[in-house]
C-alpha cells in the first residue's frame, strides 16, 4: 500500500502490529510513500527505561523518511500530552516529524494541525474503507464486538462547549394534543435516522438530537422498528451509536448502549448484544428495556423472538405508545 494520507495509515496499522490495546503508541517511520519500521508501546511504559525515547531512537528516519506517531485511546488528555512528549524526544534527535495522530473510537484527528477545517477538535470519522480495515468481520452487515466496545471518552474542555452547545440548540419538546406529539416524534425519528444511517459531520448535533429522541421511550421504540427496516444500514447505525455513546453526558448512556443491543440483536449477534446490554444496567440498573433484553439472553430466548415482537408493532404504533 502506498501512504498518502493520515486515513491511509491508521488503515494499515492493525495489520502491521495486529491488535491494538486501548492507550497504545504507534510510532511509525515513512519513507517514499511506504512503512519502513515501526515500534508499538503502552502509555504505562516508563519512558526512561525503555518507553517513548527508546521507541524514538529506535527509527532513525533516513533523510528521506519522517516519523508519525498515532496514539490509540479514548483519553484525550492522555493522548495529547503522549504526543506531544514523541515530539519534543523526535526533535532532541533530529528526527523530523510528518504528524501526530489521535484515534478515539472511530474518529481521528491531527493534533498538530491548525487547520479547524481540516481537523477539527471533534476529529474525523474513519471511512468505510479504513473501518474495514479494522474489522475481521469487513464483510458482514454487523462489526466484530472488538470493534464496539463501549467505552466513555474524556472530553477536553473545548469538546466540553461543543456539546453543551448542540443541547443547548435541540430546544424543549411540546406539550400538544396527541395528533401533533405524533408529528413532532415522527419527524425527529426521521431526523435522527438521517444522521444514524451517514457518516457524520458534527458529532456533536447528532448525538444532541439522536439523545433527545432516545429519551422518549415512543421515540426510542420507533427508532429501532426503523432500524429493523434499515437492515443495509445497521453497520453504520452501530458505529455511530458507539461513537455517540462515548462523548455521552451520563444522562443518555443507557439509552444508546440499549439501542446499540437491540440493533445488533436483530442479526443475533450474542456478543455485541451482551456487552452493549451489560454498560446499559451498568450506567442504569433500572432501565426497562435493557433488563428485558438481559433477561432473554438469560434464558437463551431466540432472537428471532425479538425480531418478531418489533416486526408485530407497526411503526405509527410505536410513536402512539403501543410498546
Amino acid at each position: 500500500m502506498n501512504i498518502t494520507s493520515p486515513r491511509q495509515l491508521i488503515h494499515s496499522i492493525p495489520g502491521l502490529v495486529g491488535a491494538i490495546a486501548p492507550d497504545s503508541l504507534v510510532v511509525v517511520e515513512l519513507g517514499d510513500g511506504q512503512v519502513r519500521s515501526h515500534v508499538t508501546i503502552s502509555f504505562s511504559v516508563d519512558e526512561e527505561s525503555h518507553g517513548l525515547e527508546q521507541a524514538v531512537k529506535a527509527l532513525t528516519c533516513r533523510d528521506d523518511s519522517a516519523l508519525v506517531a498515532i496514539a490509540f485511546s479514548q483519553d484525550a488528555d492522555l493522548a495529547s500530552e503522549t504526543l506531544e512528549r514523541v515530539q519534543v524526544l523526535a526533535e532532541s534527535h533530529n528526527v523530523h516529524v510528518l504528524d501526530l495522530l489521535h484515534v478515539f473510537g472511530s474518529r481521528w484527528r491531527s493534533v498538530i494541525c491548525q487547520d479547524d477545517s481540516c481537523c477539527p477538535e471533534i476529529g474525523n470519522a474513519i471511512d468505510e474503507d479504513s473501518r474495514e480495515g479494522f474489522s475481521s468481520n469487513a464483510q458482514t452487515n454487523q462489526p466484530s464486538v472488538e470493534e464496539l466496545q463501549l467505552q466513555t471518552r474524556t472530553l477536553t474542555k473545548r469538546e466540553l462547549e461543543l456539546r453543551d452547545e448542540a443541547f443547548a440548540n435541540v430546544g424543549s419538546w411540546p406539550s400538544g394534543n396527541p395528533v401533533e406529539l405524533f408529528e413532532y416524534r415522527n419527524d425527529k425519528v426521521n431526523a435522527a435516522m438521517e444522521m444514524l444511517t451517514h457518516q457524520p459531520e458534527d458529532v456533536w448535533a447528532v448525538l444532541a438530537s439522536v439523545g433527545s429522541v432516545l429519551l422518549d421511550i415512543r421515540s426510542r421504540d420507533g427508532i429501532l422498528r426503523r432500524v429493523l427496516e434499515n437492515k443495509h444500514d445497521r453497520r453504520m447505525i452501530s458505529h455511530n451509536l458507539v461513537t455517540l455513546f462515548c462523548v455521552a453526558p451520563i444522562q443518555y448512556r443507557a439509552a444508546i448502549a440499549t439501542v446499540l443491543a437491540g440493533a445488533s440483536w436483530l442479526d443475533g449477534d450474542q456478543a455485541t448484544t451482551r456487552h452493549a446490554i451489560d454498560v446499559a444496567l451498568e450506567e442504569d440498573p433500572e432501565y426497562s428495556l435493557a433488563r428485558l433484553l438481559d433477561t432473554a439472553l438469560i434464558h437463551g430466548v431466540p432472537h428471532r423472538v425479538w425480531v418478531d415482537s418489533l416486526t408485530a408493532v407497526a411503526y405509527d404504533k410505536c410513536l402512539a405508545g403501543a410498546a
